[in-house]
């Protein structure tokens, strides 16, 4: 169904935060505001070895300190694998976790927990812990994981879901192959071939609300966590099968998050608070410190990504080939769909190819675990990509503009790859049906005036201007295995009480879904109450992630929202005595003819005089396709030639994200991740020592981009519907992240001769490579 964006009145249009006044007034919303006041404190013993065995682990002191109510070892708690990632049931990552376990696989992993009435006891008997270690050889080289001497699970009852490439004797998490036409013939048939290797490094979340979670049982002495999580329910399902208890006695509650990125699609003091709560039946809480949230939560894959493209004379691209090697880390989370990304989400940009192949490997190594992470993979792949298809344009001698202008994806047109990796209907490839991508090319050119200032210009005798640019797209869900529901009732005074399962973390999905209940019913946001992420209260949701929410629970909305407004002029047409097609619905008045009553007074009478009933309705929605959202990129980028220094003047970005629910959020969303985007090019660095120590543990030593490093953001939107989305919205959560890697790669090119291999791009190492080049 279409509809006229100039005929809404609350989609497409400025609305603030549904929650934004009471989180800058203070109010006590997020998750260790809730923790009950006698909570007991949960620390956790951390290992000091990147690779060892615990041959034998003394309590007995800890256990006898005063104020301690609980340790925990690997003794003490169910030996049962899971996995930690919060995606699809059974989950494509492989369970390989135990929550304490006699193997310990980077420095910070955990060893024992202790629960104590105060910090400062819990810290001490930290200290009363003595542990007996068997130092083993660590594999801290993802180059030299496979089939290493050293393998980091030898340990019986660890498995895969389905087959997903496991093999941990060879230190192997996943692995995929897939190949469309014949590469290897159409790279001969080629006038040119390129060929470049690219590394990423492992980015830190660095989300303002460190992990955070509390416990304690209810009036029916039920399990109830709350949890700054981004899915609620798939905690709720994973606690219960690896603490052997039913899914009926958990509640899980998510309160306000202060920022997730992904790092919160994963769970990490929950089962200790649990596991606390239910053995001395007391609330407990655990708060991760900063330090712990570097050295022993989530980063992004690492990656080594080799990409060969073959094209014709004419810049006809015929033939891609992309061979990554992904690092996971300890753990093998979210470490296939991570690399499966790098190719369903960035190789089909070039859809009129004559073939491709994808493939490799995700290695364990001895490093803090990789998880998900805003971008999940497409980052890693469009910094490979799109930084070579310059490469390709620089020998052909053509502008890059238009070698991808000539090669990228169009409205109504599709890409077998689609098809094989999962991202279509089933049997056939997902078709096109909002693709604004050659506007959004052509509009950001214009804004950074490309014709006249490709590929740069001087500014003084030690100051150049490079110009880079870089394409990308993203999904909006996970077609056939995400599902979003939404429940809406009509309340006495005629608002409308709103629950969904949509895990709110900051992006604003509570003031969307507002925003979409209130444009089909006619009605205003302040009379849409909504209530979301509750296991008990609240209907499913596979939770916040793959830039679902908009496209996957604003479509819930959008259908439970339509039901409703059907039910209700249902029930106005018995009031009025005519039939239901008589009625007319304003949002406010049901009209007939001269009859009228008012959605007030229907409410009221409904409740507590006639026609006695409770107006209700719940909807679901799980997608058959996965609509990208489209973008251009450009950049700016000022050089100085003697030290390497560099600024990003201006980045430009012009999406198609279908219709823009939130304006003023879709901006946000787009202007958050370029920043993130332009801290994973330019500054982070998660660094370790020789012996697998990780050093940039705090802000002091990990850079983040700040006021100071971000000039000017140009952020555009294309004028685009999508038929499949909820008002013809897609996704724009993630899209805003993929492209900075490769545009400042790309431009810094243009401005120095230096292209930049492996991220962070450094002052240093551009100086480096300006000094090579003159030999």
């Amino acid at each position: 169904m279409t509809v006229d964006k100039k005929k809404m009145r609350v989609v497409n249009n400025k609305t603030y935060s549904v929650d934004g006044k009471a989180l800058m007034q203070g109010r006590s919303y997020y998750t260790d505001d809730l923790a009950a006041q006698n909570s007991l404190t949960i620390k956790i013993l951390r290992s000091p070895h990147a690779f060892a065995h615990i041959k034998n682990i003394d309590v007995s002191k800890a256990k006898k300190l005063n104020g301690v109510e609980l340790v925990l070892t690997y003794k003490d708690v169910p030996h049962v694998s899971f996995s930690r990632a919060g995606q699809g049931y059974p989950e494509p990552s492989p369970h390989d976790k135990f929550i304490l376990d006699e193997y310990v696989r980077y420095v910070g992993d955990e060893v024992a927990m202790v629960a104590a009435i105060t910090p400062e006891i819990a810290e001490e008997a930290l200290k009363l812990i003595k542990v007996e270690y068997e130092v083993l050889e660590p594999v801290l080289d993802f180059e030299k994981a496979f089939e290493n001497k050293s393998v980091i699970h030898p340990e019986d009852g660890i498995c895969e879901m389905f087959p997903i490439g496991f093999e941990p004797k060879k230190n192997v998490a996943a692995a995929y192959e897939m190949e469309v036409g014949n590469v290897e013939e159409e790279l001969k048939k080629s006038d040119v071939v390129v060929e470049e290797v690219f590394y990423t490094q492992a980015q830190a979340h660095a989300m303002l609300e460190t992990h955070s979670s509390n416990s304690r049982l209810d009036e029916y002495n039920r399990l109830v966590i709350y949890s700054s999580t981004q899915t609620p329910f798939h905690m709720r399902r994973i606690m219960a099968t690896t603490l052997g208890i039913p899914v009926s006695q958990i509640r899980v509650i998510k309160p306000r998050v202060g920022g997730g990125f992904g790092g919160k699609q994963a769970f990490h003091g929950e089962f200790f608070c649990a596991l606390t709560t239910l053995r001395t039946g007391k609330p407990a809480r655990c708060v991760y410190t900063r330090e712990e949230v570097f050295e022993s939560s989530y980063t992004r894959h690492p990656m080594r990504i080799t990409m060969k493209i073959g094209a014709m004379k004419d810049g006809r691209i015929n033939a891609i080939d992309c061979r990554s090697l992904s690092d996971t880390g300890a753990y093998g989370e979210h470490s296939l769909t991570v690399f499966m990304i790098v190719g369903s989400k960035v190789l089909p940009l070039y859809n009129k190819v004559d073939a491709v192949r994808f493939g490799g490997q995700v290695v364990y190594t001895n490093h803090v675990s990789a998880g998900a992470y805003r971008g999940y993979g497409a980052i890693q792949g469009n910094y490979a990509l799109e930084a070579t298809i310059d490469v390709l344009a620089e020998k052909l001698k053509m502008d890059p503009k238009v070698i991808r202008e000539m090669n990228s994806m169009r409205e109504k047109e599709t890409s077998p790859i689609f098809e094989i990796m999962g991202e279509g209907t089933k049997g056939t490839a997902m078709i096109m049906e909002s693709c604004k991508l050659p506007y959004c090319i052509k509009r950001g050119a214009e804004l950074i005036d490309w014709e006249k200032n490709y590929p740069c210009k001087k500014i003084s005798d030690t100051k150049v201007r490079g110009y880079g640019m870089a394409i990308a797209m993203q999904g909006s869900g996970i077609p056939f295995m995400d599902m979003g529901s939404c429940s809406i009732k009509l309340n006495d005074g005629g608002s409308y009480m709103v629950t969904v399962g949509a895990t709110d973390i900051g992006q604003g999905s509570d003031t969307v879904i507002s925003q979409i209940v209130a444009e089909e019913l006619g009605t205003t946001v302040d009379k849409v109450l909504i209530y979301s992420s509750d296991t008990d209260l609240t209907p499913f949701d596979c939770g916040a992630y793959a830039s679902s929410t908009t496209y996957i629970s604003g479509n819930a909305a959008w259908k439970a929202a339509q039901k409703m407004r059907k039910r209700l002029i249902k029930e106005a047409a018995v009031f009025l005595k005519t039939k239901e097609e008589n009625v007319e619905f304003d949002g406010k008045t049901f009209t007939s003819g001269d009859k009228s009553i008012t959605l007030n007074d229907m409410s009221v009478k409904m409740l507590y005089n006639n026609n006695l009933q409770q107006v209700q309705v719940v909807e679901s929605y799980y997608g058959h396709v996965s609509p990208p959202p489209f973008m251009a990129a450009y950049a700016e980028v000022e050089v100085d030639t003697e030290t390497g220094e560099y600024e990003v003047l201006n980045y430009v970005t012009v999406t198609d994200c279908g219709t823009t629910i939130n304006p003023m959020l879709a901006s946000g969303q787009v202007e958050g991740g370029v920043v993130q985007g332009l801290g994973m090019a330019c500054f982070e660095d998660v660094k370790y020592d020789k012996k697998g120590k990780l050093i940039s543990n705090n802000f002091l030593n990990y850079h983040i981009p700040t006021h100071k490093e971000i000039h000017k953001l140009t952020t555009e939107f294309a004028d685009s519907y999508e038929p499949t989305g909820p008002f013809g919205a897609k996704s724009v959560g993630e899209i805003g992240i993929d492209t900075p890697p490769a545009v400042i790669c790309n431009a810094i090119y243009n401005a120095t001769g230096v292209r930049i291999h492996r991220l962070p791009i450094t002052p240093e190492k551009i100086l480096k490579g300006m000094k090579e080049l003159k030999k």
